[in-house]
């Protein structure tokens, strides 16, 4: 047998969960009482009521078969036998190879000295591309592999159980595993940015390109702004590895958001991370005021990113409030 958690009802959220939500109702009432019924009569012909809810659920078979037969979508690749485990692999591997590629080109092409819209548009061409190859390249597998090997080998439903249902989430967990997924993507994004900025070539003029970072202030502003990135990355890591969100966890980020405002509101308070010169050369001559200590410019950018940061600090401690204690 298994250490239960209400084997149902997460047989229960593993179902609905791949159907669409206007559907969701009424598959949970259907399987509800479809569980209820064969559980009562094992229990009836002389079952133990936990051995025959483990053996209605094992009856019953993966909860992602189940949820296609209701909507009356075969799972099927080529064939229906690896339809599973090739969805599986192409959400895991192709975003991968997608985050790789596109990481690769971009340095490749920074290495190259092309300009920043280069940068991203070979960036993006080279992750689409790689995603789009790994995902053809695991459907040829799979499709081979459909005619010459046994689906119980492989199949990740073949030799399913009970035992494998995902744990109960609670209510908006789901949106919560989205969000923190989404700014994993952005914090890597940002930090990979952040790191080769001072090397790319945002600004030409005749040809030629203009410098507008403060070298001085970027030798080590972006290894501070890294370093904060990294830790707030380690952090949505653990928010995800433990699927929810501790006081601890919004007081660390608390301190980030303050190790950030720290770093980064002196520089652009003293208007010492672009260079003013650049900037003139450029056709702006009112940049230098707008943009230096005491200007307009440098005012809103320097409240905009202590509000940003305070909001994010109190986001954190609004999320840890809400968790089920």
């Amino acid at each position: 047998m298994t250490d239960r958690d209400d084997l149902t009802a997460r047989y229960l959220e593993a179902a609905v969960a791949q159907v669409p939500p206007d559907q969701r109702d009424g598959l949970r009432r259907e399987l509800t009482e479809r569980i209820a019924d064969t559980v009562d009569a094992r229990r009836a012909a002389g079952a133990e009521p936990a051995a025959a809810e483990y053996a209605t659920l094992a009856e019953l078979g993966h909860p992602d078969r189940l949820a296609a037969e209701y909507l009356d979508r075969p799972l099927w690749l080529i064939g229906p036998r690896y339809y599973l485990l090739w969805r599986r692999l192409v959400r895991l591997v192709a975003p991968i190879a997608a985050a790789a590629g596109a990481v690769g080109a971009a340095i490749g092409a920074v290495a190259e000295g092309r300009t920043a819209a280069a940068v991203l548009g070979e960036a993006i061409g080279s992750g689409v591309e790689v995603a789009a190859f790994t995902a053809v390249g695991i459907t040829a597998v799979l499709a081979v592999m459909e005619r010459k090997v046994p689906a119980e080998d492989l199949d990740p439903s073949g030799g399913w159980r009970p035992e494998r249902l995902p744990a109960l989430t609670a209510p908006g967990a789901r949106r919560a595993r989205r969000t923190s997924i989404g700014d994993a993507v952005w914090l890597v994004l940002l930090g990979a940015f952040v790191l080769v900025a001072p090397g790319l070539p945002l600004v030409w003029r005749a040809s030629e390109q203009v410098d507008v970072l403060n070298a001085d202030t970027w030798a080590w502003l972006r290894w501070a702004l890294v370093a904060i990135i990294a830790a707030e990355l380690a952090l949505t890591v653990v928010a995800l590895a433990r699927a929810r969100w501790s006081w601890w966890q919004a007081g660390a980020r608390a301190a980030l958001d303050a190790a950030t405002i720290a770093v980064v509101v002196p520089p652009l308070a003293a208007g010492r991370v672009l260079r003013p010169e650049a900037i003139v050369e450029l056709g702006w001559s009112d940049g230098p005021e707008l943009l230096g200590p005491g200007g307009v410019l440098t005012t809103v950018v320097v409240l905009a990113v202590v509000i940003a940061c305070v909001a994010d600090a109190v986001t954190g401690f609004v999320q840890a409030a809400r968790e089920p204690r």
